[in-house]
């Protein structure tokens, strides 16, 4: 039986984000802040996205999810209601930017939204991630490793 609705959604970002392979998944703690990312193809979240249609990035060949989730590193509380904005430069140096949307999954707040990686080699992303409350934004880069 497959999975629909939100519980479909939360198996797929949940295997983006904690079973992926390492190439496909990151984190790294920033301040007092734990940052994740996962990808998955936008057509796989786009099956199960119980909110269809809320990225405008399409799905077509080389379009993947991009997933982010924060929690503070001592306790692991998730943080809802920041601002992340999001560069990608792929192996040719083409940049995407892009604000993520907010979004609740199965109850637990992320951040998401469509980017092209459209060539296999190294995609550098980069975050700013302005929380509620503090006036400086955190900035993460993490190196990706896309193979198509």
């Amino acid at each position: 039986m497959k999975p629909s609705g939100v519980a479909g959604l939360a198996l797929v970002l949940a295997a983006a984000l904690l079973s992926a392979p390492a190439s496909a998944q990151e984190s790294k703690t920033v301040a007092d802040v734990t940052i994740r990312y996962g990808l998955v193809s936008a057509i796989d979240a786009e099956h199960m996205d119980a909110q269809h249609g809320t990225h405008k990035g399409g799905h077509g060949s080389g379009m993947e999810h991009l997933v982010v989730s924060l929690a503070d590193a001592a306790t692991g509380s998730r943080i809802a209601g920041a601002r992340v904005e999001v560069e990608v430069r792929d192996p040719k140096g083409r940049v995407q930017r892009k604000s993520l949307q907010a979004m609740i999954t199965a109850g637990v707040p992320d951040y998401s939204e469509v980017f092209e990686f459209g060539w296999s080699g190294r995609y550098t992303i980069r975050m700013s991630i302005l929380r509620p409350g503090v006036a400086r934004p955190l900035k993460a880069s993490f190196t990706h490793h896309h193979a198509i």
